[in-house]
């Protein structure tokens, strides 16, 4: 995933927005594949990918991408989220993964990861 397997390589692949997509896929799957289970592994590279997208951010003279971070407890927006439950309507009781916007036009990235109640 990162062209060197040191925090050298991780810093510069977060000048790459793909690198930050590619993270964000490889989590979501990871994800899926543990039976949507938040392992210590799964909070690691979340972790992880919310530094390489706060890195790219700052790398711009103007930031690129916004994050879409819903508050527990708000309505549940299809545009912006995706529920895990399947449900099409409800309060988010959890947030698994923040999605991620452009700045410049609003278009969404990744939605973010919820769950509802």
């Amino acid at each position: 995933m990162f062209s060197a397997h040191s925090i050298e390589g991780i810093v510069a692949s977060s000048f790459n927005e793909n690198s930050i997509k590619n993270l964000w896929d490889f989590i979501w799957n990871v994800f899926k594949q543990n039976d949507y289970n938040l392992s210590p592994d799964i909070s690691d590279l979340k972790e992880l990918w919310q530094l390489m997208f706060n890195i790219h951010n700052k790398i711009k003279t103007k930031p690129k991408f916004i994050l879409i971070t819903p508050k527990t407890g708000s309505k549940y927006d299809s545009y912006m989220q995706i529920s895990l439950d399947n449900k099409i309507d409800g309060e988010i009781s959890r947030v698994v993964l923040n999605g991620y916007k452009r700045a410049d036009s609003g278009d969404i990235v990744k939605k973010a990861i919820v769950i509802l109640v």
